[in-house]
């Protein structure tokens, strides 16, 4: 059966569809583009069905690996959504449009917690070059002071 070879564990929950419970069809949301895998060794099959028996998988894809999305199919009789991907080439599940189990969803969703990280680093650094930038005018307006004293000095030092 095609859920004895595209079965996935009981906690799903990690896995769930992306933007599931915003109104919109689970199919409109998947396009071509980065995807990356959340379901450990999900199946790459020649056809844009769901393969029948193991025989059909051509390769498996680890959970974490990133792949580009080349064209989506919605097989509603199989009720999933199916993506033909790059590489390795061939057909892989995106989504379950039973219960909205997902194979693989957008880097950008993926990554939208990285890049608020990495914004929030951005105005660290920013605020504390500005703190720096700050700093070095004030050591270099001490050293222009030190800079003149010195001369005085020397000058003093030179009319004995």
């Amino acid at each position: 059966s095609e859920e004895a070879v595209e079965s996935h564990p009981a906690d799903a929950s990690a896995s769930r569809a992306y933007g599931a419970g915003d109104g919109a069809p689970l199919a409109s949301q998947d396009s071509p583009g980065l995807y990356v895998i959340v379901h450990n060794k999900t199946f790459v099959s020649s056809s844009v069905t769901v393969p029948a028996t193991e025989q059909e998988v051509i390769a498996q894809i680890e959970k974490g690996m990133q792949i580009r999305v080349l064209e989506v199919s919605v097989a509603m009789e199989q009720h999933r959504v199916r993506a033909r991907i790059e590489s390795p080439a061939g057909w892989i599940s995106l989504c379950n449009l039973e219960n909205g189990y997902r194979w693989a969803r957008p880097v950008v969703a993926a990554d939208q917690e990285e890049l608020s990280a990495l914004q929030a680093d951005i105005k660290t650094v920013v605020q504390d070059n500005s703190s720096l930038h700050e700093q070095v005018q004030r050591l270099a307006s001490q050293m222009e002071a030190l800079r003149v004293c010195n001369n005085e000095l020397a000058s003093k030092v030179t009319q004995r």
